[in-house]
């Protein structure tokens, strides 16, 4: 079949109208019919009912389309990657991320990235997991990165990095341990909690870590929450409560020595961190690329 022809057929049932495909595509209108008439002569079927007045594709012609619009974007794209390996990877990478790996994961990821590729350009936008992953299910978005899987089969779960939760303290709290000491879940019970907010995967794994560990996260006493770590940590270290945070993104607090992280006894706060995507979403050129470069990212830091 001629790429020609392919690409006037496509227009012609996009607009359903033979004089605007050959407007659009800057041919004249016989020369529309013909290359119509020369793939229904090489498929040996009617493409195109033109016995009535209203515009009407036949079965086969419905069958031809759908294989036909794919064979143009696969055009169009290697010619997209074509251009872009001579010319330089150009374009934006959106990413949807919730706040841990938006602030401490994804920094390293992105500079990575642009180092191979200096001309892209790209957007973190914030996002809890579970609201990231339903607008991965419904294509809004390419990428995500989310602290928790679901078991949709249609979705791809690459874990980038594992980490575990531990408790931030004021200083002066717990005066005879220090950093990386372990505390008993009961003696923590007289304390104010400030907590991640309702939804948040990190919350969700902090509570699912207490239940597992037969003990009852109820028994909390929290007086307030926040979808802001920055803002929990400066609560925690002006001393209005406790909370619980990845120890990733305490690293330069406990250097300053902000506030101590302790561990609970008996309770396993390890999460995994994923990068996600909809395995049927069709990428384009850019997109293929960095999907690429994060699967190969993954391999070298195993």
């Amino acid at each position: 079949m001629d790429i020609r022809q392919i690409e006037t057929f496509v227009e012609v049932v996009r607009l359903e109208s033979f004089s605007k495909a050959a407007e659009k595509l800057f041919i004249t209108q016989p020369t529309v019919s013909n290359h119509i008439t020369a793939l229904e002569k090489e498929v040996g079927s009617e493409l195109i009912d033109r016995s009535g007045r209203l515009f009407r594709v036949t079965p086969t012609g419905r069958i031809l389309y759908e294989h036909a619009e794919k064979i143009i974007d696969q055009i169009n794209n290697a010619k997209y990657e074509i251009d872009a390996y001579d010319q330089g990877l150009q374009g934006k990478i959106s990413i949807l991320s919730s706040s841990i790996p938006r602030e401490y994961i994804l920094p390293d990821l992105i500079k990575s990235f642009l180092n191979e590729h200096p001309k892209i350009s790209f957007s973190l936008q914030g996002s809890d997991s579970k609201e990231a992953i339903k607008r991965i299910i419904s294509y809004e978005n390419d990428f995500a990165i989310v602290g928790k899987m679901t078991g949709n089969p249609k979705l791809d779960f690459v874990k980038l990095v594992k980490d575990t939760s531990v408790l931030i303290v004021p200083n002066e709290k717990f005066e005879n341990l220090k950093n990386g000491d372990s505390v008993k879940f009961e003696d923590i019970l007289d304390e104010d909690f400030i907590l991640r907010e309702y939804g948040s995967a990190s919350l969700e794994t902090i509570i699912n870590a207490i239940y597992q560990s037969s003990k009852d996260a109820r028994k909390l006493r929290i007086v307030g929450t926040c979808d802001d770590n920055e803002s929990i940590k400066s609560l925690v270290s002006k001393g209005v409560g406790l909370s619980f945070m990845n120890k990733i993104a305490i690293e330069r607090d406990i250097k300053e020595n902000r506030f101590k992280y302790l561990n609970i006894k008996g309770v396993d706060f390890s999460r995994d961190f994923y990068f996600l995507y909809h395995r049927e979403k069709p990428l384009s050129p850019l997109g293929k690329r960095f999907k690429d470069f994060v699967l190969d990212y993954v391999k070298k830091h195993k």
